[in-house]
């Protein structure tokens, strides 16, 4: 199945989404000729009144949530002036929210597109920990595929990958990823199958090997590369291998700790999300 519908999140707050990121969602939709959304969200944190606060500090909320809600349309407005121009465009859908509201609307929009496009802030983890929420949440809950852009990053070539990566471990989720990515893989010059062998257990039948016959019934030829962490982490030694390969795509499934995923994943996952040196397609 082709992709036909996007969806990107835009927030003007905390953190304003970086306009190459808008740009590079555009060109991906334009190159596989898809429509694409774009859900606006002006995040005002609640502000609990104070009997002594008086006139002025309300004042000055309202000041700051009228920015924020003027930041949010600004950014719509961009995205669909860049969108209309490559004739991609889909819905403008602007809400005002507060923070905690802004998993489920954004889960309930990706729902009816087939992929969302989350562009990651610049900073660490716990500095950015909203965003990292609200990609688990559209990983998690959506039952879509979840394209996560690195900061700054910009994709005007994006329809003609050259290398993609994917993470192999037998695995449920990995499974469901390659699936859910399969539109992409056939358009791929290069498609690298990465194990890593030492991180966990992983079941000998069928073999690992057996997912490049898999592939290959749907068009896709690939090499599958079995190597050892060496030491290092997993998620350490999969950047390594990216990089020695020039991988332009990772597709790997997304993995979370059974009773608290929704706001706990995974090691590796969590590494990718947090300093992603490609795009990183996620599925779970």
């Amino acid at each position: 199945m082709a992709f036909r519908s996007l969806l990107i999140l835009l927030r003007s707050y905390p953190a304003l989404t970086d306009t190459a990121a808008i740009a590079s969602a555009v060109d991906i939709a334009a190159a596989w000729q898809a429509r694409i959304s774009a859900l606006s969200c002006a995040i005002v944190p609640r502000v609990h009144k104070s009997p002594l606060s008086g006139a002025f500090i309300p004042a000055l909320v309202g000041q700051a949530h009228a920015k924020i809600a003027s930041d949010a349309q600004k950014l719509l407005q961009e995205f669909a002036n860049t969108a209309r121009e490559r004739n991609v465009l889909g819905q403008e859908l602007f809400r005002k929210c507060a923070p905690d509201d802004v998993p489920a609307l954004l889960a309930g929009h990706a729902r009816l597109h087939d992929l969302t496009v989350m562009p990651m802030p610049d900073g660490g983890y716990w500095g950015h920990l909203d965003s990292h929420w609200y990609v688990e949440t559209a990983l998690f809950e959506s039952g879509r595929p979840v394209l996560v852009l690195p900061y700054g990053y910009r994709a005007a070539e994006f329809g003609s990958l050259g290398t993609i990566t994917v993470a192999w471990d037998n695995s449920r989720a990995a499974a469901r990823a390659i699936a859910d990515a399969m539109p992409i893989l056939q358009r791929a010059k290069s498609v690298r199958v990465l194990t890593i062998v030492d991180e966990k257990a992983m079941g000998s039948d069928p073999q690992l090997g057996e997912i490049l016959k898999h592939l290959a019934a749907h068009g896709v030829g690939a090499v599958h590369d079995m190597v050892g962490a060496a030491g290092c982490s997993a998620d350490a030694a999969l950047t390594i291998y990216m990089r020695q390969h020039s991988a332009d795509l990772l597709v790997m499934g997304g993995y979370g700790h059974s009773r608290m995923r929704e706001i706990m994943l995974g090691g590796v996952t969590k590494s990718m999300l947090t300093h992603p040196p490609v795009p990183v397609f996620l599925s779970h």
